[in-house]
């Protein structure tokens, strides 16, 4: 409707909400993730976290994680304004010891208006089935 509306009035280009000039806005959904995995049995599958420009300027974001069995790809990206894209987490269980493990998941966006978001992992690793 509001794209009728501007082209009625003679106005081209589509109805955007988000002013154009307005900085980079990271954002990611969900921001924490919980793992679980048996000893013995390998990783379990990755898992997705959205990561969207919410601003009106391009955004450059970079992934990192804190803890040696915490994996994220791809490590980086561009996202244009309004854009999204899936950022995957998993994790490696081997060499852990058992019980729940915790780390960090950061994306930092130099030059958003809010920087850099966290996002909070945690695996429990329980023990083998016997026999």
């Amino acid at each position: 409707m509001a794209n009728a509306l501007l082209w009625s009035a003679g106005r081209e280009g589509p109805f955007n909400p988000t002013p154009q000039g307005a900085p980079a806005r990271l954002e990611l959904s969900p921001t924490a993730l919980q793992f679980g995995a048996r000893q013995g049995d390998g990783a379990p599958a990755e898992q997705a976290v959205g990561v969207r420009n919410a601003g009106g300027l391009p955004l450059r974001w970079s992934a990192s994680a804190d803890a040696p069995w915490l994996r994220v790809s791809p490590a980086q990206g561009e996202l244009d304004a309004g854009q999204s894209a899936a950022l995957n987490v998993g994790v490696d269980p081997e060499g852990l010891a058992l019980g729940t493990h915790s780390g960090t998941v950061t994306v930092s966006a130099p030059g958003a208006e809010n920087g850099a978001l966290r996002i909070a992992v945690t695996l429990t690793l329980a023990a083998a089935d016997g026999g």
